[in-house]
């Protein structure tokens, strides 16, 4: 038997519980992982009783990722039916787990259950868990999302569910215990696409709701043509990302114009990660007639977010027609307050080839 997974998870578990306790009551088992505040273990619920298994130590993800295939295996042989809730702690590294348990099961549902209203005290802590914040374990976990489950009592749609229709702009909102003019949360929703959720969480990718406005927030798409002056765009930086709750991108700087630069911002924290060269199997911007990899895409959604602001910030970190011709080798001698160039590896590429195209393109 090929069981069905229903995917649970949420910082909330005043909303997490009912939540699963429901899909129980629909005939699923459920796969629970847990920490006692010294070590994880696994419960396997099937109706009948509850098994068991002690883990160890270690980070939420690997200790998962570790007993995932096991734990399914066990459970296809003592569960009855096919439908089985896989409740997952918090901050666990959703798209990694979900690339494992597309391989042994089929993901029928992938569910974050909160309460929108604490949405923005979440994406603004800056406590770590398993050295991120909770916001960006938040933001990965809601662009999973086919569904969000929302608590059983609600005021209407407040500014909370608002900004959650901009993070999460392909799950369906569901009350726990169902509500006049909403769906009702039950299992077998069906349809999701595990190598699709992962190929647009790829590093660099901008995802951005079909509406760019839903109540007090919006979002906005920018993007730059030619390499970034590591030094304007550090200067930059703090503008643009005030009045955001989440921004998302890459970058094409001058003092790597090798690298694909991913840049990620949760609340106040904005972060730069490696996202290959941009030769590398991967993104290709919509926007560009070639399907060009190269330049700048960054979105901003916020309640305080002007396209017009942001547009004009970027193209002032733009390098000019008399920088571009000075090429790589003089970019290399440009300041790197953001200090890329020794963070991030050189690519496979030559960044004398990528240059080389862009002058061509520029004459």
């Amino acid at each position: 038997m090929r069981l069905r997974l229903t995917v649970l998870s949420g910082p909330d578990e005043g909303v997490v519980a009912p939540a699963c306790a429901r899909l129980a009551a629909q005939g699923a088992a459920v796969l629970a992982y847990r920490h006692d505040g010294h070590s994880w273990s696994r419960w396997l619920d099937s109706g009948g009783g509850c098994r068991v298994a002690r883990l160890g130590e270690g980070d939420r993800t690997s200790a998962v990722l570790r007993d995932l295939p096991a734990a399914v295996a066990e459970a296809r042989e003592a569960v009855a039916g096919p439908d089985l809730v896989l409740r997952l702690p918090f901050a666990v590294d959703l798209p990694q787990v979900l690339d494992e348990a597309g391989e042994l099961a089929e993901v029928d549902a992938v569910v974050v259950a909160l309460d929108p209203e604490r949405l923005e005290d979440w994406l603004w802590d800056p406590a770590p868990v398993d050295g991120l914040p909770v916001g960006e374990h938040l933001v990965d976990a809601l662009s999973c999302a086919d569904t969000c489950v929302l608590p059983a009592a609600g005021s209407g749609r407040g500014r909370g569910e608002h900004l959650l229709a901009q993070l999460a702009p392909r799950a369906r909102a569901v009350r726990a215990g169902g509500k006049p003019g909403r769906p009702e949360f039950r299992l077998g929703a069906g349809g999701y696409d595990v190598g699709e959720v992962i190929a647009r969480l790829a590093p660099g990718a901008v995802t951005v709701p079909v509406l760019d406005e839903s109540g007090p927030f919006r979002t906005a798409v920018v993007r730059a043509r030619r390499p970034l002056h590591p030094e304007r765009l550090a200067r930059a930086m703090p503008a643009m990302a005030a009045g955001s709750v989440w921004s998302r991108g890459r970058l094409w700087i001058a003092s790597v114009p090798g690298n694909r630069v991913v840049w990620r911002g949760v609340g106040p924290h904005v972060s730069f990660e490696d996202g290959g060269g941009w030769d590398d199997d991967g993104l290709l911007d919509p926007a560009s007639p070639d399907g060009d990899r190269r330049g700048t895409v960054l979105a901003f959604t916020g309640d305080e977010v002007d396209k017009e602001e942001l547009r004009a910030a970027l193209l002032d970190c733009e390098l000019t027609a008399a920088e571009c011709a000075g090429g790589p080798l003089e970019w290399a001698d440009y300041p790197d307050p953001l200090r890329l160039a020794r963070a991030l590896p050189m690519p496979a590429a030559p960044v004398g080839s990528i240059f080389s195209e862009m002058t061509e393109e520029n004459r």
